[in-house]
């Protein structure tokens, strides 16, 4: 995908403010304004959206698997390079992939120990995991896959135990907010990470939506 290509796409789903951040976060002015979210199985209806997609399979995926996500980092808005997968992995992170005939569409990382995003860290309690870094190859967006691997997650992680899944979303990320809120995700805290130059960084919450929100980590820089 050119650069073009990739300004005009994220124009026309996530608008000109979320551009603007990313622009800003390049020369070092970092500012993400977001969400934090409960996820899990919370209506048992929700299976009865996704019957068009029985034929998609679903696995987790391996360290020599990792090729296709690697050569994303080649493209505008991905700079996870395959070193940084396998430490992934190394650390115990698992990706859980589904896949039409084969071929790769969609995937999402899942932590077992802690939510790691810099703006609001936190430790998992032992039925607890922290869902990032969720995406949809090209062929395959438009098609609502984000819900469905979202949902076929939520059932293989209730059982594995860890039926509290939590998740962080920029809140000008408008594709992500709505395939969790089309799943019934609680937003539980909003809030802005400002970053400046890699040095000086600070977190403001804006609403807390119920009392029920996990205990930030105090991180020493």
């Amino acid at each position: 995908m050119s650069y073009s290509a990739y300004i005009r796409r994220r124009l026309r789903y996530s608008g000109l403010i979320r551009l603007l951040l990313e622009v800003w976060a390049k020369v070092g002015i970092n500012i993400r304004p977001f969400l934090l979210y409960r996820e899990g199985i919370f209506d048992d209806t929700l299976e009865n959206l996704f019957a068009e997609f029985e034929s998609y399979e679903t696995k987790f995926l391996n360290a020599a698997s990792m090729a296709p996500i690697a050569a994303l980092a080649e493209l505008p808005g991905r700079n996870i390079s395959g070193q940084d997968l396998q430490q992934r992995i190394h650390m115990g992170n698992k990706c859980f992939a589904i896949t039409k005939n084969g071929e790769l569409a969609a995937f999402t990382w899942c932590d077992f120990t802690n939510c790691t995003f810099s703006g609001y860290p936190f430790s998992l309690k032992a039925n607890e995991v922290y869902l990032f870094d969720a995406y949809t190859f090209l062929p395959f967006r438009g098609k609502g896959l984000a819900p469905y691997i979202r949902y076929l997650l939520y059932i293989e992680m209730a059982r594995r135990g860890r039926d509290t899944c939590y998740s962080i979303s920029e809140r000008f990320n408008l594709p992500s907010r709505k395939f969790k809120e089309k799943l019934k995700a609680q937003k539980l805290l909003s809030g802005i990470y400002i970053m400046l130059f890699s040095r000086w960084r600070c977190s403001v919450f804006l609403k807390k939506y119920t009392r029920n929100v996990p205990i930030r980590m105090v991180l020493n820089d």
